[in-house]
């Protein structure tokens, strides 16, 4: 027996798709303030070693990697809804590759900040 969204939806169909306009203006004001962070960050640096630069860099990482990126993309995919809302065509995120994308660009761009320290 289908389903109701398979009946309206059958494989090979594309259903609508409208976005939330105040979602995506959220996820450009995220992305905005987790990129100016860094530089800020960065522009205040202090020449040397220790362990204020290590804090540094990896603030600047979790800025960049996990606010810019993750939050930006994460809030922008919830601005996108399919068809009628129905909550089965929805997108939905993996709890594993949700926590491995939230860590991999954390610790990649601490890595790149750390190689051209």
């Amino acid at each position: 027996m289908l389903s109701t969204v398979e009946v309206q939806y059958p494989i090979g169909t594309k259903p609508k798709i409208h976005y939330i306009p105040y979602l995506i203006f959220i996820s450009y004001i995220v992305s905005l303030i987790g990129s100016f962070t860094p530089f800020e960050l960065l522009h205040r640096w202090g020449y040397g070693s220790g362990w204020r630069n290590w804090i540094q860099l990896g603030a600047c990482a979790v800025s960049f990697g996990l606010v810019a990126i993750w939050c930006m993309y994460f809030i922008g995919n919830r601005a996108i809804v399919l068809g009628g809302d129905e909550s089965e065509i929805q997108l939905y995120h993996n709890a594993t590759y949700t926590a491995v994308s939230t860590i991999l660009p954390i610790v990649v761009i601490f890595l790149g900040l750390l190689a051209a320290d």
